[in-house]
């Protein structure tokens, strides 16, 4: 028996999937004590709006009941048009195109809060805020253009599977692997700054170290293991990328509720989520840290004083 190509493009999107469910109900009782009862509606209801956006995203999840006599799969898709046996390419190259666009937003957040956070390490330095700027805005750019290029001259079966060599999913990995090597050699450099002076501040430092060393290590993983495939295999390469969008959700979320129970912690009260962390003033503490980490009250040239 010879399964088709697509029943495991199925598999590995209902894989994904009851992923992004299970990361969501692990995390439950952590969003309710630190994002609904919140009496700030601010960027602390990220992790809620990934809870509901990603599987909106993620729209490859789908039921395929197999019929034992001729081995063939029903495949039953959330979004409608695919649900035919033989599918036009129009609908076959919008589905591709929102999973590609979908996960080039969901990356470009979890970018931007890693970024921000950097950029607060570094006492809000001018230099490294221009440079982190010009970093994702050429990612952005790079991955729209690539993206259509990609959308635009993709072939596919007919049961919606690529069967091209795509080339521009290996420029954007490459380009987005320099650009966390950069964010977490960056964050490494400060790790010794909870030792220089007051130890208060090194909860937040090593939280910063360990959840960028997470994020790091399943962004390499991603890209080393989706981008060959890109070339050699495009059709396995199709298989995973719900998976890259389960993983980015899972991890932004992780990212900011980390933040959240820190601060809960140290500091028993609704952060106030900023990029003013001091890290020069002997009298910042790690709760106040924990604060004001993930969103800038101003631009990379605003003054780092705090409110």
């Amino acid at each position: 028996m010879t399964w088709p190509t697509h029943f495991f493009r199925n598999c590995s999107a209902f894989a994904a999937f009851t992923l992004l469910v299970w990361g969501s109900l692990i995390n439950c009782d952590r969003e309710y004590q630190h994002i609904w009862r919140s009496r700030e509606a601010d960027v602390s209801l990220v992790p809620v709006f990934w809870d509901w956006c990603t599987p909106a995203c993620n729209a490859s999840p789908q039921i395929f009941p197999v019929t034992h006599d001729s081995y063939r799969v029903n495949v039953i898709v959330i979004t409608g048009p695919l649900a035919g046996a033989r599918v036009r390419r129009s609908a076959c190259a919008w589905w591709y195109g929102s999973q590609v666009f979908s996960f080039v937003f969901l990356a470009f957040v979890l970018e931007m809060l890693l970024s921000l956070r950097l950029y607060a390490l570094y006492g809000k330095n001018r230099s490294i805020g221009v440079l982190l700027v010009w970093m994702i805005s050429t990612g952005i750019v790079m991955a729209i253009v690539c993206g259509v290029r990609s959308v635009r001259g993709v072939h596919f079966e007919s049961t919606c599977v690529a069967k091209d060599m795509l080339y521009e999913g290996v420029y954007n990995g490459m380009f987005a692997f320099v650009r966390h090597s950069f964010i977490w050699m960056m964050t490494m450099r400060r790790r010794n700054i909870g030792r220089l002076g007051d130890s208060s501040r090194a909860p937040v430092v090593r939280l910063m170290l360990r959840d960028g060393a997470w994020i790091f290590a399943v962004f390499s993983a991603m890209l080393t293991t989706v981008t060959p495939y890109c070339v050699l295999l495009p059709v396995v390469a199709q298989t995973l990328i719900p998976w890259s969008h389960s993983l980015v959700s899972v991890l932004t979320c992780r990212l900011i509720l980390n933040m959240q129970q820190l601060h809960t912690l140290t500091h028993g009260s609704t952060p106030q989520l900023t990029t003013n962390i001091d890290f020069g003033s002997d009298s910042y503490s790690s709760h106040d840290s924990a604060r004001h980490i993930l969103v800038p009250s101003g631009g990379p040239g605003a003054s780092s004083r705090d409110h």
